[in-house]
């Protein structure tokens, strides 16, 4: 039986996370994957999640729109095959 492999996706952590992730704790929600002045220096750039919202002086994330930004900024590993060994013919 052949075996079925999935792969990964933020978009599995949906029902793991709070409904809004706070840019200064960041780091904890993604195992440091991701630093909060990282974050900051992306969405300056425009270039952060969609819909951040400002309260007070801190910035937070809504969990759906950090979720599917980090999918679409994900790439999953090419399995590449093993070299074929050379066959040297003699004649």
């Amino acid at each position: 039986m052949a075996e079925e492999t999935t792969a990964f996706s933020f978009l599995n952590l949906e029902g793991t996370l709070p409904d809004v992730i706070p840019r200064k704790k960041i780091a904890n929600y993604f195992g440091g994957l991701l630093d909060p002045r990282s974050m900051a220096n992306m969405d300056c750039r425009g270039v952060g999640p969609s819909g951040r919202v400002i309260v007070g002086r801190d910035v937070v994330y809504p969990k759906i729109e950090l979720l599917i930004w980090l999918q679409n900024r994900t790439k999953l590993p090419v399995k590449k095959s093993a070299p074929q060994p050379v066959q040297n013919s003699t004649e």
